[in-house]
């Protein structure tokens, strides 16, 4: 079951293609994320830093998810992106991403595969 709305941090029960935004400098745990189209798959981030984050995904097509962008999640939420946009997600396509963190940006990566 996909899970489209915000909460707390989980640790143990932290869902798969789970990505922490480490701190302010928007720096992550995983990069590249890989997502299966096939397996519908979503990606969750978690707001480890101490300060608000947003999510924006920077290509000409947007995000690759049906949740719309940005994200902003609050220091300890988790986000799920929702479920993968069957037009956009094409198999082997990149969608660079930035992490807007309260001090800097950084600019991770996540891949479709099959």
């Amino acid at each position: 079951m996909a899970e489209d709305s915000k909460q707390q941090a989980g640790g143990v029960n932290d869902p798969p293609n789970h990505v922490h935004i480490l701190d302010d400098r928007g720096h992550v745990d995983r990069d590249p994320v890989h997502v299966s189209k096939s397996a519908q798959e979503e990606v969750f981030w978690t707001n480890l830093g101490r300060k608000n984050a947003s999510i924006v995904f920077d290509t000409k097509d947007g995000s690759p998810f049906r949740a719309q962008d940005p994200f902003v999640l609050q220091p300890g939420e988790r986000f799920s992106s929702g479920c993968l946009d069957a037009d956009k997600a094409r198999v082997g396509k990149e969608f660079k991403y930035t992490v807007i963190g309260a001090d800097e940006p950084n600019d991770p990566v996540v891949i479709i595969d099959n």
